[in-house]
């Protein structure tokens, strides 16, 4: 477990723990899940000065310009050509009346359209672009529909990710489209050793900070660039804890009742994306925008 979650979050040394991959769908995840209020400790101020400095204490290489430059305009513009690019393809854009970034921090994927009316829920408190409006509340979200709504680079964070893309399909209206993007981070598994001295090895690293934080950076800077955990290095259950590609994303959307419009590796960004239709035949939710 990272040391940053374990402190920031859970409030105790990081643990072992096991990463899982389903034989069916190709799912990996981390078995360790968080609950409601541990959610809550980790996403609310999410990135603002108190865990920014937290964070910052255990991966010294994750600084305010790192996390800035992830929603800055140029950090988001190979996302957004690849959302336009996808719903170009499957819908006139021009009759998109009302669209809901949920989780979407500031809507800035969003931002400049399509769409009439641009909403963004995020429980972070992040100020909303120019021409997105914010929704702090999710119970305001209640008895409300919108043409499109996105779920992107929020998945791999749930605890319980089939369940919520079926809760927040409910915003979506019959017939209209789910966006969903997860980064793609699966990497092969043969190179973890699975012997009793490799568990053994892993909770002594644990026990000590500059071993773990050299270990941490060779690790992610190796996994990041060769798909591999290295030697004598380790996988790390972070913010996510769940790893999918294009046959577990399909899966996933196919379960929650949508149809699977598009599931694919996006050019522009090497993300997976899943473009989706709610069914029109489904109850209409009383009172829709």
């Amino acid at each position: 477990m990272a040391p940053f979650i374990a402190r920031y979050v859970l409030g105790r040394p990081p643990e072992i723990c096991d990463l899982c991959s389903c034989d069916d769908c190709g799912l990996m995840f981390f078995r360790t899940r968080y609950d409601d209020a541990e959610i809550v400790r980790l996403y609310a101020g999410y990135r603002e000065e108190r865990y920014l400095a937290v964070r910052h204490g255990f991966e010294p290489w994750y600084t305010r310009k790192f996390n800035d430059d992830i929603g800055s305009p140029v950090g988001v513009a190979p996302r957004q050509q690849g959302y336009r690019a996808a719903l170009t393809a499957h819908t006139d854009v021009g009759t998109i009346g009302s669209v809901l970034d949920y989780a979407g921090d500031q809507g800035q994927l969003m931002a400049g359209g399509p769409g009439r009316e641009l909403f963004v829920f995020d429980i972070s408190g992040a100020t909303p672009v120019e021409g997105v409006i914010g929704i702090a509340d999710e119970g305001d979200l209640d008895d409300r529909v919108f043409d499109v709504v996105l779920m992107c680079e929020i998945v791999e964070h749930f605890s319980e990710p089939s369940a919520q893309v079926k809760r927040v399909a409910k915003y979506v209206r019959p017939g209209g489209l789910l966006y969903i993007e997860v980064p793609d981070e699966q990497f092969r598994l043969e190179a973890i050793p699975r012997a009793p001295w490799y568990a053994a090895y892993l909770r002594r690293l644990a026990r000590g900070r500059l071993g773990l934080l050299l270990l941490d950076f060779w690790s992610t800077g190796f996994r990041v660039k060769f798909r591999a955990i290295p030697p004598l290095g380790f996988a790390k259950q972070h913010e996510h804890l769940n790893y999918f590609d294009v046959k577990s994303l399909t899966h996933l959307v196919l379960g929650a009742g949508l149809e699977v419009l598009e599931c694919s590796t996006a050019r522009t960004t090497g993300a997976v994306v899943a473009l989706c239709r709610k069914g029109a035949e489904a109850d209409v939710v009383a009172g829709g925008s």
